[in-house]
């Protein structure tokens, strides 16, 4: 029996109430056969799986109103769960609980499910029949209470309900897990969108206690490895909140294919082991926030870090105008360049004249702007020079008492800008002058427009000379073309360093650890600031064995003593906080490794780091966030302008930000503890039969992973088919899965565990089918299937897929799947093929996929007949279409075989129904065999694609025969 009290677990704190009722779940039970075993674990199980759940209390004191209260209870609940047990009929209040539950659910839709623990339907029925023979019922109850009683044990025996023996093979652990299962169908499943509400606003509150222990990890040891223990967490939690959404999408997905027995739930169900546990939840989420909360404790009062909206770096050593006294090597001709601008006089310029000085950090830009500074011809051309740190921090007033007080020699005090701005042009105006702003961060132009206002009253040919890393920066002050700085060539490079490592050495040293030291130079590829850093470090290592050991090591494992790391890792650090995380993912790839924007965007959205807005796709934002990148020289272009690489420093940094979390398949040089490893990426030189298994052998260490990227040419190879097969079904928290170019015929049905899977790339493979169980990975946004040409049909399931956004199929598939219309943010279809007993159904769901943007080639259209009008009309975002009959060069020659092509009033008909969109940029018509085109067609789109000068119209006729 239940007696009033419900006893609320720890984690009730995260669940919802059942509103309108006050509980989820009445639990009724005989407390003497099962309380201690059976019911114990039920009811811990519903609690923990967010159910507000009312059962007895074994202390509470019996009284008159038990009765009373109890049926309140049933009132206030919305189901009830019947534990039947061997003497459950030997208890009155049992059966009183009983009648009460069966009058609920006869006037509501009050849930109840019997549990039939040690007995079975027809054990309860029995007892029915032989209740009025108990001797207690006999002499204290009336007959109208025992046949209440007996109708009641009849009617909860022929209820649907669930037994122990013909369950989980008896098994009560799972028994309990499905009998929770049951309840959240009946129910409406576990409330969890409060459980992914506080593990969110967890994770917001400690994004910036990450950001001030970045600053502090390279001068304490501690702090680094208590940044790595929060990672971790934060990693483990995010894995969590993400299970939590996909629950909550399979549930909305799932109820549309009908019974348990449906095809796709059959699918869903291969590996239970693997199926999410509503029972643990809740224990999860205070397990992950206990930690959370036991890691944060340690930072105040361990290592003394507070939380930070923004990484500040105090005591920054700010720039000077003085060059060092023993010369600066190379530059000569990046200088000589910017002297015959400085000194020049474009009468159609403004008064004055601004030049960015634009590089990555450490690159030189502050040691050229000395130079200009202090050469005699510059300092005889102007009347006045001034020179400011203008450093991170923006502030107008700060910068115009540096530039005051370089001008006068002395010291500023004035707190008013107005009055000191006022001196400022009182002492430039009618005067030649030149200025440099160094390490200018800010690009807000009302700032800077404040600042220049007294330069403007400067004479004619005034300059102001700008240091920057940011391109923006550069556009917004530049009013002359922005030099670019480059690395230095290593021929400038090695007398820099033999200045610093050699100052004091002897002939015979330099001799003796030349190659040593050219070698080094090469490895800093043209960064002067690297090089000039590592020559002081090995000055006072002046032998051979020091000289290796540097050479063979990453300058990252010594930090304190590298200068190269404040001047990247300031840059580092002012990144905003989405960017951070997308430079780091960066680490990835290995060194001189080139890659497009799409590649690392793909990646970026796949771990859910860029969010599309109201305005903006996703692949919009990752777009911006690459520029962003661009422009701060943390990428820089490639030597093919359609593509990106990444400096070795800068890839060390990355690597250095991204520690042990990120991994890369290097051969040799493979790490061999993967177990923390979320991130991992291998290149396909270096896997080959063998390599590949003792690759995916290694990585079933990684049980977290999050990204398995294969890295190279799209050349088909070969692998460990044993290896891939058995490791793959593990990486549960996969969410990027790219394998371009493997000899693999198809992918395991085991697939579907891998339920937080976004992306999927297997182009350039030998596919040729992708299971059905591919259909239940509802978090799948992108499906490359480019050039799989083993790849004959995709799973007719597929439009279940309802985050998918890019599907590419391009020289793979000759008919699309059904249902394609149900794909509503598909956004990126290449191609859209039709065959001839298919298209009739399939064109039609082309005109649903209403975001569709970029290119779409629709192939097999000789087979469109009976054509829905206006397919393409709504598609605005499309920039470039391809419409095509069968291939023109089959027409060449002869006549065409295909009965469907020769209606050429049909084709015709065709071209006018699809109507495109007026924002289309470029059009083309492949065998097209119609004798004219129709009135409103192509005009109605080439006149707008021909009026606005748009890339490209090609509208080609085959000859009719």
């Amino acid at each position: 029996m239940a007696l009033f009290r419900s006893q609320t677990a720890s984690l009730s704190k995260y669940t919802a109430s059942p509103y309108p009722f006050r509980y989820h779940v009445f639990l009724s039970f005989r407390g003497e056969d099962t309380r201690k075993n059976f019911t114990d674990h039920l009811y811990a199980a519903l609690v923990n799986a967010g159910f507000h759940t009312f059962r007895d209390d074994s202390e509470l004191e019996r009284g008159e109103n038990i009765k009373e209260k109890l049926e309140n209870a049933i009132q206030q609940s919305q189901s009830s769960v019947i534990v039947f047990s061997k003497d459950y009929t030997s208890s009155r209040w049992c059966l009183d609980e009983l009648v009460m539950i069966l009058q609920r659910k006869r006037t509501s839709d009050h849930v109840v499910l019997p549990v039939f623990y040690d007995v079975d339907p027809s054990h309860v029925r029995k007892q029915a029949e032989t209740l009025s023979k108990v001797p207690k019922y006999q002499e204290n109850q009336s007959s109208e209470k025992l046949n209440g009683w007996r109708a009641a044990l009849r009617e909860v025996a022929d209820l649907a309900g669930m037994v122990l023996q013909n369950e989980a093979d008896g098994h009560e652990s799972k028994f309990i897990q499905k009998i929770v299962t049951v309840i959240q169908d009946k129910l409406g499943g576990v409330p969890l969108t409060h459980v992914q509400e506080v593990l969110q606003n967890k994770l917001l509150f400690i994004t910036p206690h990450l950001d001030d222990a970045e600053g502090k990890q390279l001068n304490n040891p501690t702090v680094k490895a208590w940044l790595n223990e929060l990672k971790e967490a934060v990693y483990d939690t995010q894995d969590l909140l993400q299970e939590i959404k996909t629950e909550a999408l399979r549930r909305k997905m799932e109820p549309e294919s009908g019974s348990s027995t449906s095809k796709v739930q059959d699918l869903n169900s291969s590996l239970l082991s693997h199926a999410f546990d509503s029972t643990l939840i809740y224990l999860r989420v205070e397990e992950v926030l206990n930690r959370l909360d036991s890691i944060m404790e340690k930072r105040k009062y361990v290592l003394g870090l507070e939380a930070s909206a923004g990484y500040r770096v105090s005591q920054t050593l700010q720039s000077t105008s003085l060059v060092e006294d023993s010369g600066v090597c190379g530059r000569n001709d990046e200088k000589e360049t910017l002297i015959k601008l400085l000194l020049s006089d474009d009468e159609k310029s403004n008064n004055i004249s601004v030049i960015p000085i634009v590089g990555m950090g450490g690159i030189g830009k502050t040691t050229l702007a000395r130079l200009l500074y202090n050469d005699v011809r510059v300092e005889q051309h102007f009347d006045i020079q001034a020179w400011a740190c203008v450093s991170e921090k923006f502030d107008v007033l700060r910068i115009s008492q540096q530039i005051y007080e370089s001008l006068t020699l002395d010291a500023c005090n004035i707190g008013n800008l107005h009055l000191l701005q006022s001196k400022l042009k009182a002492a430039l105006k009618g005067k030649m002058i030149f200025i440099v702003l160094d390490d200018v961060w800010n690009k807000n132009y009302t700032e800077w427009e404040v600042l220049r206002r007294p330069f403007q009253f400067g004479a004619h040919g005034s300059k102001i000379i700008v240091t920057t890393r940011n391109q923006d920066v550069a556009r917004m002050v530049g009013t002359l073309e922005a030099h670019y700085l480059m690395p230095m060539p290593e021929e400038d490079g090695w007398p820099l360093f033999e200045k610093h490592a050699f100052k004091n050495a002897g002939v015979g040293v330099r001799a003796h650890l030349g190659e040593i030291g050219r070698q080094i130079v090469r490895k800093c590829k043209g960064l002067p600031l690297a090089i000039k850093s590592l020559a002081g470090l090995l000055r006072s290592k002046l032998n051979v064995g020091e000289w290796e050991t540097i050479l063979n090591s990453d300058l990252w494992e010594l930090p304190l003593e590298c200068d190269i790391l404040p001047s990247l890792w300031l840059s580092y650090m002012y990144l905003p906080s989405q960017l951070k995380h997308c430079f780091a993912y960066c680490s990835i790839f290995p060194k001189n490794y080139v890659f497009e924007t799409s590649e690392l965007v793909y990646l970026w959205k796949a771990e859910d780091l860029v969010q599309p807005k109201k305005t903006k796709t996703a692949e919009e934002i990752g777009q911006d966030y690459f520029n962003d990148l661009i422009s701060m020289s943390f990428i820089q272009v490639a030597s093919s302008s359609d593509k990106y690489i990444m400096h070795d420093l800068i890839n060390d940094l990355a690597s250095f930000v991204s520690g042990e979390f990120f991994s890369r398949w290097e051969g040799s040089d493979s790490p061999n503890n993967l177990s923390k490893t979320r991130h991992f990426s291998f290149m396909s030189r270096y896997c080959d039969e063998t390599d590949s298994l003792e690759m995916f052998e290694a990585l079933q260490q990684a049980k977290h992973l999050h990204t398995l990227l294969q890295l190279g040419p799209y050349m088909r190879w070969t692998f460990s088919g044993k290896g891939f097969y058995e490791a793959l079904p593990k990486f549960q928290c996969l969410r990027m899965l790219k394998l371009s170019g493997y000899y693999i015929d198809e992918l395991p049905d085991s697939i579907n565990n891998l339920k937080h899977l976004q992306h999927l790339d297997l182009s350039y493979s030998s596919i040729e089918k992708l299971p059905d169980t591919i259909c239940t990975l509802y978090n799948l946004q992108v499906l490359l299937l480019v050039c799989c040409t083993g790849l004959t049909e995709l799973p007719a399931n597929l439009g279940r897929l309802i985050n998918l956004s890019h599907l590419d199929i391009t020289k793979t598939l000759k008919k699309m799947p059904p249902q394609m219309g149900k794909l509503k943010d598909l956004q990126m279809l290449p191609e859209f093929a039709l065959d001839k007993h298919t298209a009739g159904d399939n064109l039609p769901e082309l005109k649903k996929l209403e975001k569709l943007r970029g290119r779409l080639c629709i192939s097999g259209l000789e087979y469109s007949s009976g054509l829905e009008a206006y397919i393409l009309r709504d598609k605005k975002f499309l920039k470039e279409l391809v419409l095509e009959w069968k291939d023109p060069i089959f027409f060449w020659g002869g006549r065409d075989s295909c009965e469907e092509g020769n209606n050429t009033v049909e084709e015709r008909e065709v071209l006018e129904k699809l109507q495109p969109h007026l924002n289309l940029e470029s059009l083309k018509i492949r065998g097209y065999r119609g004798k004219m085109f129709p009135v409103t067609f192509p005009q109605r789109a080439c006149s707008k694609i021909l009026s606005q000068s748009y890339r490209e119209i090609s509208i080609r006729q085959s000859p009719i025969s």
